[in-house]
């Protein structure tokens, strides 16, 4: 019982773990779309009030 309860604990902390490597990943890839059509734009010559509204639209 005592090693299925760690295996179980173990599992969980993988999982965990995944989920949090492709949030951070899909968060980097959104970032760095949203800096590159900032970028694109042009705006990265004005303030951040276009990168914001980019952001919203995405």
């Amino acid at each position: 019982m005592r090693a299925s309860l760690s295996n179980l604990v173990h599992d969980c902390g993988m999982i965990r773990t995944q989920l949090s490597q492709r949030l951070c990943e899909k968060a980097q890839h959104f970032a760095s779309q949203l800096v590159a059509k900032w970028w694109d734009n042009g705006s990265h010559v004005g303030s951040g009030h276009q990168l914001l509204a980019l952001a919203a639209g995405l």
